[in-house]
């Protein structure tokens, strides 16, 4: 598909280019000012019009230029190219800010521009633009003609308490020219975006100057703040479809942001940086109100994703603290874990990995973090004084206030799961770096001591606490509201017990079958994406750090819990991460419906065949952990855990920066079957529950 943007200068315009709309289509930036050749337009598809490097309070000397750039070149582009561009999907780029002249109400959501007081005046001047440009072809005529006769005409336009509010009012007078010459087309009113993507924003400004210790000025009002990825998302839906009217959509968050909260933030970059902010609070417009984005979520449907401002916010944090701060430059950030953020980063010429967690996080990130390093530096030593090691070397751990920063080795090649996912598959050399990983991890489990755990009330405890969180989120609905205690739900037709309630009656009936002894731990989170393959040898990376046994200064755990990880990647983990899942149901709702879930993903049959492989491997180093249980019983705790851990994880999923919802579900979804399974295999099927 062929997409032209006209304003190629617009921070809109590089935040497109750098997101999947620009990887899945063909993309022609073009700028406002040129002369577009008709072939152009006739080969595009879809055309995104934005407005250049406006700024949203120009001098007053300057107002006739600034009708020219957001209206009358808007005019010239419809009407010059009005044959080619009738039957092709057209985009305007407005703003939420005209919400500021509209009659007050304290929530705004999709209003009709008719509905301002000055509307007919508004009208007017977007007609008197339509005709001079439909006369004209000298651009110095139009801006000689938009001086004498448009300019009077808009400063008899009111005031808005203690501004003149230009912006909005051009904004208007451009969809009112879209309205009348295009009868098909989207009018986008975003309201303030924000993310790292782009440094030409309020919040990017805000902690860039609080990091380089410069005057800060925040407005006093609250504001709705979106990011940049709700918009891509916004328009990877309608880049495909062209409207069939005039069809006004906000962009929002629907969650105003005082000036508290980012004064809370700039007080943590304070304590990072030992300098004290210079802050002016000022009142702009005293107008506060709710952009309503129901619409645009029911576009987004299911891939709509809730921001959460914190993290967006903790993540420019970040990525201006390790350029400014640490002098370092980024070269990639990594999808981890909801505890921290993991960038790889270059020191003049040496590449290392950095972690870097503010607060706690869906994961306790910053004492998981400092946990993390703790672990990975003893076992490091342990390992060494073997004359083997499978770790990277942790260099420098940073504790500033509630901000932790660790400095690691960048263990460079490939991860299992890159091969796994690789185009050209070499089964054998995936199962032989899986059997070397399970002998280094299981191996260092043997070395054992006498403390017991009991490994079943545990999984329970931690399922349990988990899906509480999720529930408290107030992201969900009445499944988790009720997850601990409905009776059944029906998914693929087949009608399937509370999986807590299930584990609960296995651990009553065979309690004394799940006390397991504490085993050396190197890792804690064996999933395949921790496992880096360097010189034909497994290197373990993201360790898990938490919940650890500490005994004589060594880090102790539970074995089964890493066998269990490792399935969990095989039974849906990884598809789910990727999105490579689908899910049908009532809006989410699963209790008294039938929901229904099924792995898309390619590599579908290929994970089937390597859990089998692998659990067959598992049971080498069965006789590291418990050599007197049958495989079968081997095979039915693993699953068990298997399970928790999907019932675990559906907590750092809502959390996290995918599709939540989806990810969410999916987990507690294929938990509930595995666990109902493995139920059905322990108790025989003789007992209902």
């Amino acid at each position: 598909m062929k997409i032209c943007i006209v304003g190629k200068n617009s921070k809109i315009a590089n935040i497109i280019e750098k997101s999947i709309i620009n990887k899945e289509n063909e993309i022609i930036k073009v700028s406002q000012r040129e002369k577009i050749k008709f072939n152009i337009i006739e080969n595009i598809d879809t055309i995104i019009y934005l407005v250049s490097n406006t700024s949203t309070t120009p001098k007053k000397q300057t107002y006739a230029e600034y009708i020219f750039s957001n209206c009358v070149l808007l005019t010239e582009f419809i009407i010059k190219n009005e044959e080619r561009i009738t039957n092709k999907n057209f985009i305007y780029f407005s703003s939420a800010k005209i919400y500021n002249i509209f009659p007050d109400k304290s929530e705004y959501k999709e209003d009709k521009i008719e509905e301002i007081n000055c509307y007919t005046k508004l009208e007017k001047i977007a007609i008197k633009i339509i005709e001079i440009v439909n006369k004209m072809d000298s651009r110095e005529k139009i801006i000689t003609t938009i001086e004498n006769t448009i300019l009077p005409l808009i400063l008899e336009l009111p005031n808005i308490e203690n501004y003149y509010p230009i912006y909005e009012y051009t904004k208007v007078i451009s969809e009112i020219i879209v309205s009348k010459l295009l009868k098909n087309s989207y009018i986008l009113r975003p309201t303030y975006l924000y993310g790292d993507e782009s440094d030409n924003n309020i919040i990017f400004d805000i902690i860039n100057k609080a990091i380089e210790n410069k005057n800060i000025i925040i407005n006093r009002i609250s504001k709705d703040f979106v990011d940049y990825d709700t918009l891509i998302n916004l328009l990877n839906k309608i880049i495909y479809y062209k409207s069939n009217n005039i069809n006004v959509i906000n962009i929002s968050s629907y969650n105003n942001i005082n000036n508290e909260k980012i004064i809370n933030f700039i007080g943590k970059i304070e304590d990072i940086i030992g300098k004290k902010a210079k802050i002016d609070l000022i009142s702009k417009c005293n107008k506060e109100f709710l952009v309503n984005n129901s619409k645009m979520k029911e576009i987004l449907g299911n891939t709509y994703k809730k921001e959460v401002f914190d993290e967006i916010v903790k993540k420019i944090i970040y990525k201006l603290y390790i350029e400014k701060i640490e002098k370092l430059e980024i070269l990639q950030e990594y999808i981890g874990g909801s505890y921290a953020r993991t960038y790889l980063v270059k020191d003049n010429f040496k590449k290392l990995i950095l972690k870097i967690s503010m607060g706690n996080g869906a994961d306790n990130g910053n004492e998981k973090l400092k946990k993390e390093a703790k672990q990975i530096q003893v076992m490091y030593k342990f390992l060494s004084e073997k004359e083997f090691n499978c770790l990277p070397k942790i260099y420098e751990i940073k504790a500033i206030g509630d901000t932790t920063i660790i400095k690691e080795e960048y263990i460079e090649g490939k991860t299992i799961s890159e091969y796994i996912y690789d185009k050209e598959i070499n089964i054998e050399l995936i199962k032989k770096y899986i059997n070397k990983m399970c002998n280094i991890v299981f191996s260092v489990y043997a070395k054992k001591v006498p403390q017991k755990i009991n490994i079943l009330e545990e999984g329970i405890n931690r399922a349990k606490s988990r899906l509480k969180k999720v529930k408290d989120t107030k992201f969900v609905n009445e499944l988790f509201e009720n997850a601990l205690t409905f009776e059944n739900i029906i998914i693929n037709d087949e009608k399937y017990c509370n999986p807590i309630k299930l584990l609960e009656i296995i651990y009553l009936k065979y309690k004394e079958k799940f006390e397991t002894n504490l085993g050396l731990c190197i890792s804690g989170d064996v999933i395949l994406d921790n496992v880096i393959i360097k010189n034909d040898n497994p290197y373990i990376i993201d360790t898990r750090g938490e919940d650890l046994f500490w005994i004589d200064e060594k880090p102790y755990f539970d074995a089964y819990y890493d066998f269990g990880k490792i399935l969990f990647y095989f039974y849906g983990w990884k598809s789910i991460r990727e999105e490579k899942i689908e899910i049908k149901t009532n809006n989410y709702n699963l209790m008294n419906t039938n929901s229904y879930i099924k792995v898309i993903d390619e590599k579908k049959k290929m994970l089937y065949y390597l859990s089998e492989e692998t659990m067959n491997e598992f049971f080498k180093y069965k006789k590291y952990i418990n050599d007197e249980e049958t495989n079968e019983e081997f095979k039915n705790k693993v699953n068990l855990m298997a399970g928790i851990h999907f019932l675990s994880d559906t907590y750092p999923r809502i959390m996290g920066k995918g599709n939540k919802l989806l990810e969410c579900y999916s987990e507690f979804l294929i938990g509930t079957i595995i666990i109902n399974k493995v139920y059905n295999n322990i108790i025989g099927g003789k007992e209902k529950c």
